[in-house]
């Protein structure tokens, strides 16, 4: 057995889906290391369009394409997100690896080295982050693997001939043949993710003439009881169907974006609230913050604070309107659209 450089070695994906570019990394991962780290980004809000599978589906997929004795010294490392504080994304990554395998290896200090690719600006950017906190990192050059899991979603859920496809994907060594499979047989949880892949593809369509990228300005509210509970709606129509949401929607032609949260609250929970009383909680503009609207979207998100718990009734685009304890919002990010856990969560770290 030829001797590994490094006792841990760390690969960080999303993974959505892995496809073969993924594996020839970790067979690079698992050639340098006695075990591998494999770090399973955007593992716990609710499934979209860029990102369709769960944390458990994606290491289903790893144990599909691995043997058995590879599967076994792969060490899975599940991380939220956190869009709009990047320096606590890299402070929690690792944070959790560290503690994985110092528990495993009984060492506060294991030999642990990071395995990249250079193969876009995010991926150097995290990678360039990690040797700021004193990690060792490896970057791999971009001609040593292939795939793209952009265009596999992109044929996976645009493709109408989902009975060939995978076996197209196979066939052009795209996707290991037993995760084509374990897909194609579990394409009944994907459901929602269909009904927004179409919705983003029919609004792409709508905007697609114009001679510029289109961004959307949007409003949401963060209506909150005396108790400090949160008021959410249940989307009612797609992207989203079912999620709990903030509310709120589209700026309207001639509305100041006070005047359109005002309306979006009127119209989603019939609050008649009061405009001098809301105050400015922040603009949030990560541009993958609504993968299913086809657009990019920028929202201004308002706070109320209500004297009394007032009667609501659902209208407009929610099917059912719930307040959710603020203790519970933690236990709730895989139910709620977009990054609205992140936008509460937000909150909470700058006691907004």
């Amino acid at each position: 057995m030829t001797k590994k450089t490094h006792a841990f070695v760390a690969v960080v994906g999303r993974f959505q889906p892995l496809h073969d570019g993924h594996l020839q990394l970790l067979q690079e991962a698992l050639r340098m290391g006695g075990s591998v780290v494999v770090v399973l980004g955007s593992s716990f809000g609710s499934r979209s369009v860029r990102n369709p599978w769960t944390w458990e589906e994606r290491r289903e997929m790893f144990r599909q394409a691995l043997s058995d004795a590879d599967f076994r010294r792969c060490i899975f490392v599940p991380v939220h997100d956190y869009f709009y504080d990047n320096e606590r994304w890299v402070l929690k990554l690792k944070e959790e690896v560290w503690g994985r395998i110092a528990g495993l290896s009984g060492n506060a200090t294991p030999d642990l080295v990071w395995l990249g690719v250079g193969k876009d600006a995010s991926t150097a950017a995290y990678l360039q982050d990690l040797r700021r906190h004193g990690e060792r990192v490896c970057v791999l050059a971009a001609a040593r693997t292939s795939g793209n899991a952009t265009c596999l979603r992109n044929r996976i859920f645009g493709d109408d001939r989902s009975d060939t496809v995978f076996r197209d994907l196979v066939a052009e060594e795209r996707l290991h043949i037993l995760v084509a499979k374990y897909i194609a047989e579990n394409r009944e949880l994907l459901r929602g993710v269909q009904e927004d892949w179409n919705f983003m593809v029919g609004e792409r369509e709508l905007w697609g003439q114009t001679p510029y990228p289109v961004q959307v300005q949007t409003v949401d509210a963060i209506v909150c009881a005396p108790d400090f509970d949160v008021l959410m709606v249940r989307r009612g129509r797609p992207p989203g169907r079912g999620l709990l949401a903030l509310p709120g929607g589209h700026v309207e032609v001639g509305e100041t974006l006070l005047e359109a949260v005002v309306r979006e609250v009127r119209e989603e929970t019939g609050l008649r609230l009061e405009p001098e009383r809301f105050h400015n909680y922040g603009a949030f503009d990560h541009p993958h913050r609504s993968p299913g609207r086809g657009v990019r979207v920028i929202t201004t998100v308002f706070g109320y604070n209500l004297l009394r718990r007032c009667r609501v009734r659902a209208g407009d685009d929610a099917s059912a309107l719930q307040w959710v304890p603020a203790s519970q919002v933690p236990q709730l990010e895989g139910e709620m659209f977009e990054d609205h856990y992140q936008i509460l969560m937000y909150g909470r770290s700058t006691n907004r």
